[in-house]
């Protein structure tokens, strides 16, 4: 990423981090087709708009659910160990969508699986801004950090 993408970055922040925000805005964008994909995939299998109301609803339930959990139990695991895990997770229930045509084994893998990388990588990051970080300026406070709510200064 060379110094021509330092002019949407601020003073004193490493040109690296460009390659985070990139990732960051390619999962976002992902999961935005996602939210589109996974209802005309529902819909061209034949399904009719509340089965496919229900299905959504389950996979963002299931999502919501998980980011609650990996929230409050997340910091027990590595954080490489658990984005292999939700990697791992999110390449199964691509799977099983793929190869289920029925409503209740879609609605079992809509709620247990997770097609949303937002929700597997939230704790993940969630647990790394709590630490101290030498790119924040002198007086910001340390970025905090909830199950269900989170920001952070990068």
């Amino acid at each position: 990423m060379g110094a021509h993408v330092t002019w949407v970055l601020p003073n004193g922040v490493e040109p690296s981090i460009a390659r985070l925000l990139l990732g960051r805005g390619l999962r976002g964008f992902a999961d935005g087709c996602m939210a589109v994909l996974l209802p005309a995939y529902l819909l061209a299998l034949g399904f009719g708009t509340v089965d496919v109301g229900l299905l959504s609803s389950a996979t963002l339930a299931g999502s919501a659910l998980a980011t609650l959990a990996l929230g409050t139990w997340g910091h027990r695991a590595a954080p490489n160990r658990l984005l292999r895990g939700a990697a791992l997770l999110m390449a199964a229930t691509g799977a099983a969508f793929a190869g289920f045509s029925s409503f209740w084994p879609l609605a079992v893998v809509a709620f247990f699986g997770t097609l949303n990388p937002s929700s597997a990588t939230s704790a993940c990051s969630c647990r790394s801004s709590t630490r101290a970080s030498p790119a924040r300026p002198p007086g910001m406070p340390a970025p905090r950090c909830s199950p269900v709510i989170r920001w952070s200064a990068h």
